[in-house]
């Protein structure tokens, strides 16, 4: 084996470094073990072999926002001493119409180390090629990226950088411009100039709105005449000839004159990064579906059991929406997936920032400071967002611990001469501070707190409150009876003002569900409306079905015209003479899936009758 002893020490000691980077990542980063353990297993080649790496490696990191994605790429860089080879790269930045693009940015602006460097495109998801009709959208700005991540290699022209580009430019557009016909006069383009224009804007030679109406528009205009000139001077004896001559040119003519002089000052470097690092980081909604709940009082654990579910085939799916497959294979089959918080989570997150704050607070002023469970829980209460994982709960931390200890130091100094503990303790919206000398309190003091959260979840409503509840336990009810499965969670207020009240039900994946469990799924929403129905009459029943009679319906209608799950195998839909692959939607289909609905409400009603009393009970 060709390795020398010194070789040997050195992967050996970069072995014991990373497995001790593992855990001190994992006694900073809350819940995402795995993760962790995945990313150091895909960075631990480049680390300790680099020699042996000869196209760039690349991980991909997913997840919703809050859950430590940038954070744990830019500690893992600290901790292998490799932050003068690192370099974080926002995607949005490069979005819009830049004239600087990402390749000028990696050839002009970054000290290249031949050791290898570390690249992170944060926010990779505004690096879409397809926008959401399925339409091409490719950025300027963005486009090296792809052979990038592929071969690590970046071709750029070193002499007349800018200009050569500028002219490059502008030749594509041109190009472009060449499928409308026009009419052109010593230069001057005099008919079809809005599509000329239109054209000029989309590809970011100049932007339309800055166009007057009477201003004559040129082939060559005047904004990159100059950058023409230059690349082609050695043509023509002085800057009139050259006008005089591009003048009499039609576009097409045009076009080959450009390419000619573009060639002629076509110098092309390569840039080696092949024995680079790649992290793409980004968020993709539609593979996590709940990102866009806001609802403070969703099950934080039922949401983690979601993203669990969460797999490669998912996650290139939902790439595909965003980026061509040809593009898509470029980034490998490396995609570390981050799961959404869990409620323990959140409060080892909770209880590991309150110990920071303390040993801060020790350290400045030598006051030992001890959090009571109570506190944990109302900070869990006042900040977790269930889909927006560690910032709110962190900026929490600040508003009710930080912001309040200036006030508690200040009494403490007016009052006692030292101190050397308090016990921090939350009740009855008061911070009761206790302060301790030799292990006796020798006073305390009391602090009203403004809650946020809380205090949105109290409503004076009962009559209300009285109509959520029972809405909510009659779908609980009809739920645990027909399938028999608890649900995690029922509330009958909310800190959202949209949402009133909500039964967490953790029913198994729809995505394989039977036509037994469609049924049931059809009688629990339907369980709400009555149980209002049975507890308060008929004509007190209210609007707030609304959503679950949509979902009753549309899975009854799906049940019958998209999943053959009805009298006919068969799709059904409204005609479409293109269409060969569907029958026509007649009123007996629609009338199969009324009386889907029917029945299944006739089965919940009775599930609910016969268990009244607990209904009544458990509201």
């Amino acid at each position: 084996m060709k390795i020398d002893s010194l070789k040997r020490n050195e992967i050996i000691f970069k072995k014991e470094q990373l497995a001790e980077i593992k855990r001190i990542l994992k006694s900073e980063f809350i819940g995402i073990d795995k993760v962790i353990d995945n990313v150091i297993d895909s960075f631990e080649p480049w680390f300790i072999f680099p020699e042996c790496v000869v196209k760039p490696i690349t991980i991909n990191l997913w997840g919703m926002t809050g859950t430590g994605k940038t954070s744990l790429v830019k500690r893992l860089v600290e901790l292998t001493d490799t932050l003068n080879r690192f370099v974080h790269i926002d995607i949005a930045e490069y979005n819009d119409k830049y004239r600087s693009t990402l390749k000028n940015y990696i050839t002009d602006d970054i000290i290249i180390d031949d050791k290898g460097m570390i690249f992170c495109f944060d926010e990779f998801q505004f690096a879409r090629t397809i926008d959401e009709t399925s339409k091409e959208n490719e950025k300027q700005g963005t486009r090296v990226l792809w052979e990038f991540i592929d071969t690590g290699m970046i071709y750029y022209d070193e002499n007349n950088k800018s200009n050569y580009l500028e002219v490059n430019q502008y030749c594509r557009a041109l190009k472009e411009c060449a499928k409308i016909d026009y009419e052109i006069i010593n230069g001057v383009i005099v008919n079809n100039r809005k599509q000329f224009l239109d054209i000029m804007d989309r590809n970011f030679i100049i932007q339309y709105s800055r166009i007057d109406q009477e201003e004559e528009i040129k082939l060559i205009l005047p904004s990159h005449i100059d950058e023409v000139y230059e690349l082609s001077s050695k043509r023509f004896p002085n800057r009139r000839t050259f006008k005089e001559y591009i003048e009499k040119l039609d576009i097409f003519d045009t076009i080959e004159f450009l390419e000619l002089i573009l060639n002629e000052n076509k110098i092309i470097k390569p840039l080696d990064l092949s024995n680079s690092l790649i992290f793409i980081i980004g968020n993709l909604d539609d593979a996590y579906r709940i990102s866009s709940e806001v609802d403070p009082d969703k099950d934080a654990d039922l949401f983690h059991e979601m993203t669990k579910s969460i797999c490669l085939s998912t996650i290139k799916t939902s790439l595909c929406q965003r980026f061509r497959q040809e593009q898509v294979s470029r980034l490998g089959n490396n995609h570390v997936i981050y799961p959404a918080f869990n409620s323990q989570n959140y409060r080892d997150l909770i209880s590991m920032h309150l110990v920071k704050s303390a040993n801060k607070f020790n350290d400045l002023f030598e006051i030992e400071i001890d959090f009571t469970q109570n506190m944990n829980d109302i900070i869990y209460k006042e900040s977790v967002f269930p889909t927006q994982g560690a910032r709110p709960v962190i900026t929490s931390i600040n508003l009710l611990v930080d912001s309040y200890f200036s006030k508690i130091l200040n009494d403490i100094c007016i009052k006692h001469n030292d101190i050397e503990k308090i016990a921090w303790d939350y009740e009855c919206e008061k911070f009761k501070i206790k302060c301790i000398n030799n292990n006796e309190v020798i006073d305390e003091f009391v602090y009203p707190v403004e809650l946020k959260l809380e205090n949105d979840r109290k409503s004076e409503n009962l009559d209300k409150n009285a109509i959520i509840a029972v809405h909510e336990c009659g779908h609980a009810i009809v739920a645990v009876m027909s399938t028999k499965i608890l649900p995690k969670k029922i509330t009958c207020v909310s800190a959202n003002e949209n949402i009133a009240g909500s039964a967490s039900l953790e029913l198994p994946d729809m995505q394989i569900a039977s036509k037994k469990l469609l049924l049931q799924k059809i009688m629990i929403s339907l369980g709400g409306m009555l149980a209002e129905k049975l507890i308060f009459g008929e004509e007190n029943i209210t609007y707030g079905s609304q959503n679950d009679i949509h979902s009753a319906t549309a899975t009854a209608n799906n049940m019958i015209r998209s999943w053959g799950m009805g009298n006919e195998i068969a799709k059904l839909t409204f005609p479409d003479i293109r269409a060969n692959d569907q029958f026509k939607l007649k009123d007996k289909h629609e009338k199969e899936a009324f009386e889907i609905i029917k029945s299944c409400e006739v089965e919940a009603l009775l599930i609910l009758e016969n268990n009244k009393n607990l209904l009544i009970e458990m509201s």
